[in-house]
């Protein structure tokens, strides 16, 4: 009867057990499908209009809300009054969290034609629709130390500021209104460094004028030039970034090519192959690989390398705690060549930021000014982050600018705001603070702007271009509040 009764129980457990099993199963399919139907799907594009030669660095950043087991996109394109599938995709596995594709990978081999394009992103009774256009030339600005450039959608470039070096173009000392660079027709990329500028034009090579000192304009002398000269040896860049003292160029086949420094034609960096972006600060520089990570070289007195150490670096270093950005930018670098001349070092403000593929914003370096915007500075020299921080209160980001002692972001919604030094008015606020107090440790709003696509910011002065094309400037020579730049059509 004992035994009996054993085995019986162990029979009953067993039973029991695997009712419990089957419970849990059947709440866990319920679970998951009622997980799937309930998801949604929130998405942006890093920008919304584009050359073809950008497809592989432009991303369609996308969330799910809940975990989902189907995904589908359909990519269409405006013919006329009606709308051509190009691409209809569906997925089924297991999706969630946030995910990133390249407009490029969207077109899965087709063709980008200059037009319209519509896409639906489906997750479940969810979907999202986006548009974004494929032009020719995308309208941009770029702006240097005491001067700003900006692309129009012709090809040309227009310049203003100060004009000591030749970095707006020609003779004049300085131009208070925006002016055609002579020689410029078909640029599709500009960067502005601290005093020189540089323009990639359609056909893959690259124009640079100003000062000239360190090699910087790559046409193997050092000379300064008022007008564009041909940078040797590139035919295939699709982005140029300018700093103090070199610039880069970003190629076709995701490799980086580098100038100045007292190297007056170009050179690859060693260890840069998948490589989306480019970005020159003062005396540091980083790039943006495919996978969403960076990495950085050069000076690193601040930690704006952000590998953790202060050791300047020649090759490439990975940026700690960065594995999912989407843009970046190091500091516009402004340094007085007499000062260099004599002690053989710049010296000047060196962060980094980035935006990360769930909207927020990471910085590290100097921090002297709050130009980090976690909230944590202590005004003064020698204050710096040697890791990425993050920037206290933005959730939403879709581009940032490091300035010399400030940073700026544009926000989803068209919205702009500013952090760090405040000495000029360069935070866009209404207010200007004198001073050793002259900062903001955390984000303000940019006063008036709120269709913003694109922001650059300089030494003194920040800039942004806006939808409908126009572009607004604060800061010195602007005041603290944006104001419309003279000679922008």
């Amino acid at each position: 009867m004992l035994r009996f009764f054993s085995l019986n129980r162990r029979g009953v457990t067993g039973f029991l057990v695997g009712l419990v099993l089957l419970a849990l199963t059947l709440v866990g399919i319920t679970g998951a499908a009622s997980s799937s139907s309930s998801a949604k799907v929130s998405a942006h594009l890093t920008a919304t209009t584009l050359a073809s030669s950008q497809a592989g660095s432009v991303k369609l950043v996308y969330r799910f809300s809940k975990p989902s087991k189907s995904f589908a996109y359909r990519l269409s394109f405006r013919k006329g009054s009606k709308w051509q599938v190009v691409k209809s995709v569906k997925r089924t596995g297991y999706f969630k969290g946030s995910k990133t594709m390249t407009v490029k990978k969207l077109f899965a081999g087709k063709p980008l034609k200059l037009g319209s394009y519509r896409l639906k992103l489906s997750v479940g009774k969810s979907s999202k629709l986006l548009g974004f256009e494929v032009v020719k030339v995308v309208p941009a600005i770029a702006a240097g130390s005491f001067h700003t450039c900006a692309l129009l959608s012709s090809g040309i470039v227009e310049c203003w500021g100060q004009n000591n070096h030749g970095q707006v173009g020609g003779d004049l000392p300085y131009r208070s209104s925006a002016a055609q660079v002579g020689g410029i027709t078909n640029a599709v990329s500009i960067g502005a460094g601290s005093y020189h500028t540089c323009a990639v034009l359609s056909n893959g090579t690259i124009k640079c004028w100003g000062e000239n000192q360190y090699g910087a304009l790559g046409d193997g002398t050092t000379a300064h030039r008022t007008s564009p000269v041909r940078v040797s040896g590139i035919t295939n860049a699709i982005q140029v970034s300018a700093g103090f003292a070199n610039t880069c160029a970003l190629l076709s086949d995701g490799t980086i090519s580098c100038w100045g420094s007292g190297k007056a034609t170009p050179a690859r960096v060693p260890g840069i192959l998948k490589a989306v972006q480019i970005s020159v600060g003062g005396d540091h520089t980083c790039a943006l690989l495919a996978n969403g990570t960076a990495k950085c070289w050069g000076g690193n007195s601040d930690g704006q390398l952000g590998d953790g150490t202060t050791t300047n670096r020649s090759t490439p270093v990975q940026v700690k705690r960065i594995s999912n950005a989407v843009q970046l930018s190091a500091d516009v670098g402004t340094y007085d060549i007499a000062w260099v001349t004599m002690l053989g070092v710049p010296i000047g403000g060196s962060h980094t930021c980035a935006v990360l593929v769930d909207g927020t914003v990471k910085c590290w370096g100097a921090d002297g000014n709050g130009e980090l915007g976690d909230g944590k500075a202590t005004p003064g020299l020698g204050v710096h982050r040697t890791t990425p921080v993050r920037v206290s209160g933005i959730s939403n980001a879709v581009q940032v600018s490091a300035g010399e002692y400030h940073s700026c972001a544009v926000l989803s919604r068209g919205a702009a705001k500013c952090w760090g030094s405040n000495y000029f008015g360069q935070l866009g606020d209404g207010t200007a603070t004198p001073g050793p107090g002259a900062h903001r440790t955390t984000p303000v709003r940019v006063s008036g702007i709120s269709n913003a696509i694109q922001v650059s910011a300089g030494f003194d002065h920040t800039c942004s271009l806006l939808s409908g094309r126009k572009i607004k400037c604060w800061g010195s020579g602007f005041g603290s509040a944006p104001a419309s730049v003279v000679g922008i059509p």
